[in-house]
């Protein structure tokens, strides 16, 4: 279908405002089915929220470390959204503008949210790279693919990215008198992990007859449209119950006690059942 009319807008947000259930019959609070999924190959994962699809790979190699950091790795994201990430009933394409790649505004977007949620939280131990000081590091490159947008693409790639780092092993490495050398003999070594920083999205709905905004748990597609200038909330939080952050875009005003404190506690309860998820994995 083509981007939302005013009457569609009118309806779906009057809807909304007047029976709390959404498009697709969700509470305000209520999630889509998540289904994580590992790939053929260590450091490989894929993650689905509903119809939204992510597949997060990890491959690394040595290089040698900058002057100025010698004894740390280094992570790099990269996102990549083919024309078959958009859901069949979006226009041509996608109108959050990921088709393309992390070249595009939103592709930049979603590649500085993974960045801040992995290493701005220190989540992967680059120092754990070091296979020798000033000479030889391990330089890891995470790789999101995006198969398939509809709506809360940021959650999905997030996860699938946090799995298939758990998943990623690398080589058994040293280096003596300038050579590097390889133990074929020996299990590879998993990456250090601190913690694992899960976020959870919430699309802010602003109401044209002055009342309050509401909160939609991760939202779909349709829903990212409705949301218009009232943005979004990311809360992150890790395994233990931490908080990591907490993003607001947009303009919709949000209170601490109607809105904020609500939205950590259903993050709290989202997060520990997507740990308990990935922990079987």
């Amino acid at each position: 279908m083509a981007a939302l009319t005013l009457s569609d807008e009118d309806f779906l947000t009057q809807s909304l405002f007047h029976t709390g259930l959404r498009a697709d019959g969700r509470s305000s609070a209520e999630f889509r089915k998540l289904d994580i999924r590992l790939g053929p190959g260590l450091g490989q994962a894929e993650c689905s929220i509903g119809k939204t699809r992510t597949r997060a790979v990890v491959t690394g190699e040595l290089t040698k470390p900058p002057p100025n950091r010698p004894r740390e790795g280094r992570l790099s994201v990269n996102v990549e959204a083919g024309p078959m990430a958009a859901p069949a009933t979006l226009p041509s394409g996608n109108p959050t503008g990921l088709v393309g790649s992390s070249q595009t505004p939103e592709g930049v977007s979603l590649c500085n949210q993974l960045e801040r949620m992995l290493k701005g939280s220190n989540a992967v131990d680059v120092e754990a790279l070091c296979v020798q000081s000033g000479a030889l590091v391990w330089e890891l490159r995470l790789d999101v693919h995006v198969l398939c947008d509809c709506g809360n693409v940021g959650d999905s790639a997030a996860i699938a990215s946090i799995v298939a780092l758990r998943h990623y092993r690398q080589a058994e490495v040293s280096v003596e008198n300038g050579d590097i050398i390889y133990s074929p003999d020996l299990d590879p070594v998993p990456l250090s992990v601190h913690h694992m920083p899960i976020p959870v999205t919430f699309a802010a709905i602003p109401s044209d007859l002055g009342e309050d905004p509401v909160l939609l748990a991760d939202p779909s597609s349709l829903e990212e449209q409705l949301q218009g200038d009232g943005g979004q909330l990311v809360v992150v939080m890790n395994q233990y119950g931490e908080l990591c952050s907490v993003l607001k875009s947009g303009g919709a005003s949000l209170l601490l006690d109607r809105d904020l404190m609500p939205a950590v506690r259903l993050t709290a309860a989202r997060v520990k059942a997507v740990i308990a998820l990935i922990d079987a994995k």
